[in-house]
């Protein structure tokens, strides 16, 4: 399944707000996200600073690679936007992270034997899944990535019971407004992953400009055969 339209949008929108994400409210608020859900990540999989090769998916400007930088031997980032890849590069190597090479992102659509067949211990990815036209095709797709007792960990909102409200900006570049546990049980088993865990784990009450977000994001994960 393909989209042009939402996959345009959202090269558009993060291309067009990489540069100054980390001032902008939601990028602002999305740092804090992200420091709720490192203790339930790093928990959630093994992680080894000596052996642990790692892929963010949907990397971003590269804020939340920074933050698990001492627990792997390396990271790979990868986005469908060249601003944020751009940015993720620039910002290891000013943050002194970079270590030739080992923290580093690349702008790539991921198919199944895509990067030279480079396989990897954990992946993750943190509020992507609700941009994306399906789960179940992305979920089969970074399978593919992981080694054998490899692991996903796929962060997102938890869907609430009514119909949210967004902006017509936000409105373009979002499919869904989350996920609930069947729904991530669901595309782990149709990728024959074990499934292993869904937690709530970070619970967010502000206002992000005009919009109040008052939403829980989930950590769930799942480990490869």
């Amino acid at each position: 399944m393909f989209d042009a339209n939402l996959y345009d949008s959202n090269v558009a929108h993060w291309d067009h707000f990489a540069r100054d994400l980390d001032k902008q409210p939601w990028g602002i608020v999305g740092m804090k996200i992200w420091r709720k859900l490192l203790p339930h990540v790093l928990k959630a999989a093994p992680f080894d600073k000596d052996t642990s090769e790692v892929m963010d998916f949907g990397c971003g400007n590269g804020f939340n690679s920074s933050l698990l930088v001492p627990h792997a031997k390396s990271i790979l980032g990868v986005d469908v936007s060249s601003g944020m890849v751009d940015e993720f590069n620039s910002n290891m190597k000013k943050w002194g992270l970079a270590d030739e090479g080992r923290f580093s992102a690349i702008r790539a659509d991921l198919t199944e034997g895509g990067l030279d067949g480079k396989k990897f211990d954990i992946i993750f990815s943190t509020m992507v899944y609700h941009h994306l036209p399906s789960v179940e095709e992305t979920t089969k797709v970074l399978a593919s990535f992981l080694k054998p007792g490899g692991r996903l960990l796929i962060m997102d909102w938890i869907v609430g019971e009514e119909k949210e409200q967004y902006s017509e900006q936000i409105g373009r570049i979002m499919k869904v407004g989350g996920f609930n546990e069947e729904e991530m049980k669901t595309a782990f088993e149709s990728t024959g992953l074990e499934f292993l865990g869904f937690e709530p784990a970070a619970k967010m009450d502000e206002m992000v400009g005009d919009y109040h977000l008052d939403k829980t994001a989930y950590l769930a994960w799942g480990g490869k055969k």
